[in-house]
């Protein structure tokens, strides 16, 4: 076993919900919720990795991230189903004992009214990627984060 000395380490957690409210139109995939250890030192997040499936519904445009009112600056990735990598244009720094909720939206549309479902959950633990700031380590993944769990989802249907 391989050990590395980090100053901070992130916690992360996709808030499990199923919704009903699936329209076309904008709709929040999903809430992730990023902390970093209140004795550690700040972490950055450089992509948040998903894994989306659509039934009877599909995407037009980019993903957007939110937090609270402020959207954040994202590499433009085109919302689609499948394992799909949200990359942060700057490190989103956390200082430590914070969390911080981001909001992961696409614009749907319905391809069967009635029978329209799409599902978020973390994506593959390898595709996160972080920066330790103090530790000068980077870039991480979740193979450190010990709650990194692909098990909750975050479902939205319309029915």
């Amino acid at each position: 076993n391989r050990m590395t000395i980090v100053g901070g380490l992130p916690m992360v957690d996709l808030n499990a919900s199923t919704r009903s409210g699936l329209s076309a139109g904008t709709t929040l995939l999903a809430e992730v919720t990023v902390s970093a250890l209140s004795n550690g030192g700040p972490i950055q997040v450089k992509t948040l990795p998903l894994n989306i499936s659509a039934t009877a519904a599909g995407f037009t445009g980019n993903f957007s991230v939110k937090v609270g009112t402020q959207t954040i600056g994202v590499t433009a990735l085109s919302a689609a189903a499948g394992a799909q990598t949200i990359t942060f244009t700057d490190p989103y720094t956390i200082n430590p004992g914070d969390s911080v909720k981001f909001e992961i939206y696409a614009k749907t549309t319905i391809q069967t009214v009635g029978s329209a479902s799409i599902t978020t959950e973390l994506g593959d633990r390898s595709a996160f990627k972080w920066n330790d700031v103090h530790g000068g380590v980077r870039p991480l993944t979740a193979d450190l984060v010990p709650n990194y769990s692909t098990n909750k989802t975050s479902t939205i249907k319309d029915y």
